[in-house]
């Protein structure tokens, strides 16, 4: 018999780490991510740092970039600093993605119920 074709849908994660590299806010959905699903982040990620200013990191998604998530920063007293131009071997987070990805992939591969 033979196998079925595994695939995968997209799977968003939008996280926040504090300077001794814990996590502080995250949020992880199964599709991609859109404006509403970023504003929740950025929620959380208030209820954490509480009166406390915070400078949030983002690529260059569109949903880090429109008026409603930028006005809602700015009004959670959130810096958002956007990397430059992609370029992923000056990126060191996108090997650690790409790692990341990886084990999941493998993980998913290996529980996959090829016998049906």
């Amino acid at each position: 018999m033979p196998k079925k074709k595994v695939g995968f849908g997209a799977i968003a994660v939008a996280g926040a780490i504090n300077r001794h590299g814990e996590f502080v806010a995250y949020h992880i959905q199964d599709h991609s991510i859109d404006t509403k699903s970023f504003m929740q982040f950025l929620w959380r990620l208030k209820e954490h740092i509480g009166r406390k200013r915070a400078v949030l990191v983002c690529d260059n998604l569109q949903v880090h970039r429109t008026h409603d998530s930028t006005r809602l920063a700015r009004m959670l007293g959130i810096e958002i600093v956007y990397n430059g131009t992609y370029s992923s071997e000056f990126m060191p987070i996108e090997r650690m993605w790409a790692w990341a990805k990886q084990r999941f992939v493998r993980a998913c591969a290996r529980d996959a119920p090829y016998h049906d």
